[in-house]
């Protein structure tokens, strides 16, 4: 069974693989260079473990970041798409991404709205796509 931080740092190299958009498996609070991804890890009931091999479904968002200025809500409508070269739900969704980290499946199960958030006094847009991966 792969531990949190690999499949962590494994969605973010299968966002970043299959959608071009630079991703990291963890949160900063320095000043980025968007369009780019962070993956936070969410809450998580471990009562919830299923088996003797404790497979769980563990949640992750996948913060999806655009520059506030510009055409950047049109960009970040892509990463949101349900499919295509961009989706990111195209690339989390598709085990055959997941090669290296065994996963029994990985869904995304939430597109938030656009918000405009600062990190380091400067402006962005963001979208938050909720992930789950059971493992």
């Amino acid at each position: 069974m792969p531990t949190i931080a690999q499949v962590r740092d494994k969605l973010a190299e299968v966002i970043e693989t299959s959608t071009g958009l630079r991703s990291s498996g963890y949160v900063s609070d320095m000043p980025i260079t968007p369009p780019c991804v962070r993956v936070a890890r969410r809450e998580m009931d471990p009562r919830f473990v299923y088996g003797a091999g404790g497979t769980a479904e563990y949640p992750f968002t996948v913060a999806v970041y655009a520059p506030r200025a510009g055409p950047s809500e049109k960009l970040l409508d892509t990463y949101c798409e349900m499919t295509g070269a961009s989706s990111v739900r195209a690339a989390v969704e598709t085990l055959s991404n997941w090669a290296g980290v065994t996963i029994h499946y990985a869904l995304v199960s939430r597109v938030s709205e656009t918000q405009v958030v600062e990190i380091g006094g400067v402006p962005y847009l963001l979208v938050d796509i909720d992930v789950i991966v059971a493992f």
